[in-house]
C-alpha cells in the first residue's frame, strides 16, 4: 500500500470522525434544548408536589408540638428537680421554635428556593487534560 493510498483512507477517516461528531453535537444539543423547555413545567409539577408535602409536614410539626405540650401539662415534675430542669429546657425550645421559619429554611435549602444545575452543553477541550462533570473531575492517566 502507498502512502498516498494510506493519507487518502486516513483523511477519509477524520472526515468521518468530523461528520459524526458534528451529527452527535447536533443531537446533544437538540436534546438539551427539549430539556430547556421542559423545565418550566418539571418546575410547577414539583412546587405543587413540594407544596402538598410541606403542607403534611406543618401538620407533623403542629401535631408533635401539641403532643408534646399535652404530655408536659400531665406530668408531675415537682417531684425531681432533674425532671423540672429538663421539662423546663424542653419547653423553652418549644417556644422559640417557629414550625413556619423551618418550612421556610427547608424550601430553601431543599425545595422550591434552592439554586437548580440544569443540564448545559460543555465544549471537549482536547488539549486539557481534565474536565468537569457535575461535581466530578475526571482525569487523564497519561
Amino acid at each position: 500500500m502507498t502512502t498516498t493510498d494510506s493519507m487518502k483512507k486516513l483523511k477519509d477517516k477524520i472526515c468521518k470522525a468530523e461528520a459524526d461528531n458534528d451529527k452527535t453535537k447536533s443531537k446533544y444539543t437538540e436534546k438539551l434544548n427539549e430539556l430547556d423547555m421542559a423545565n418550566q413545567q418539571y418546575i410547577n409539577e414539583m412546587t405543587v408536589e413540594f407544596e402538598k408535602c410541606q403542607a403534611m409536614e406543618k401538620l407533623r410539626m403542629e401535631f408533635f408540638v401539641e403532643s408534646i405540650r399535652d404530655y408536659l401539662d400531665y406530668v408531675d415534675v415537682s417531684k425531681d428537680a432533674r425532671l423540672t430542669n429538663s421539662f423546663q429546657n424542653i419547653q423553652h425550645g418549644l417556644s422559640e421554635m417557629t414550625i413556619e421559619e423551618d418550612l421556610k429554611k427547608y424550601a430553601d435549602q431543599k425545595g422550591t428556593g434552592m439554586a437548580m444545575n440544569w443540564p448545559t452543553f460543555i465544549e471537549y477541550d482536547s488539549t486539557g487534560s481534565s474536565m468537569n462533570i457535575g461535581s466530578l473531575q475526571v482525569r487523564d492517566n497519561d
